[in-house]
């Protein structure tokens, strides 16, 4: 398989930190980490092939296509290892990462964790509904639902301008859309969650307390099966507590880093 070529920023300098958004996210959704972090590592931020700037084939959206091009990356830009921070889908690729290529990856940081290839019910009936739209009524129609009634979004839309809703809107609205349109399935995803006991890389889990409960549930299996993981929860926010509390998030993220390195 092919990898695409990514749209991505480097910034600051230091040990080497990568930054991965979720679903229908771009790299913009770093914004309110990109000037602390930069004073410390050298960011590597990229958006996922479909999403933001980078290219967007008509098909081939899981994990196993998403690490691809992001292993080509690190290759092209001799990347040995990096500590890596993603949310929802970019946590999923550093579990992934982590799993089948160890040595890629020095350590991890998961907010909102999704596990690869493990069914999440209400991401699947909302991404089920986008694509529903997004056929019938075209993209735009598919972002406004997205947004505008998708669960983990709801701790934004509860607080729209201290939660800047508008900006994260306008993300959404920079989303290709063509991972809903895309007839082709993913790639088989190898069996991550039988391997996270051999994940042996300083994990921090991040969740809003108030986050959806399938999401709670699945960072306190990772918090039990992960080996060297902690666990960390943000009062009042939701799904997305990197966008949402940054000024609780970045302090816990930052000391958890100046711990392991």
């Amino acid at each position: 398989m092919a990898a695409v070529k990514l749209a991505y920023d480097i910034e600051g300098a230091g040990p080497w930190l990568t930054l991965l958004h979720g679903f229908s996210q771009s790299r913009q959704v770093w914004s309110a980490q990109r000037p602390m972090f930069a004073r410390r590592y050298r960011l590597l931020l990229v958006d996922l092939r479909g999403h933001g700037e980078s290219e967007a084939p008509e098909g081939g959206y899981g994990p196993v296509e998403y690490a691809t091009d992001l292993l080509a990356l690190l290759d092209s830009l001799d990347i040995r290892a990096t500590h890596l921070w993603g949310t929802h889908t970019g946590a999923s690729i550093g579990l992934y990462l982590a799993a089948l290529h160890p040595d890629r990856v020095a350590s991890l940081v998961l907010d909102g964790a999704v596990i690869p290839g493990v069914r999440i019910d209400a991401v699947e009936r909302q991404m089920q509904r986008a694509k529903e739209i997004a056929a019938r009524d075209g993209l735009v129609a598919a972002r406004t639902m997205w947004f505008e009634e998708g669960e983990f979004f709801a701790g934004i839309r509860r607080y729209p301008e201290r939660r800047r809703a508008g900006e994260h809107r306008q993300i959404i609205a920079g989303f290709s859309g063509t991972p809903w349109l895309a007839t082709d399935p993913p790639l088989p995803v190898p069996d991550v969650a039988g391997r996270l006991s051999s994940i042996r890389q300083p994990t921090l889990l991040i969740n809003g307390a108030d986050d959806l409960p399938e999401f709670l549930d699945t960072a306190a299996r990772l918090e039990r099966e992960l080996p060297h993981s902690r666990r960390y929860l943000i009062p009042g926010a939701g799904a997305f507590p990197l966008w949402e509390e940054p000024e609780a998030v970045n302090p816990v993220v930052t000391q958890f880093l100046n711990e392991i390195t």
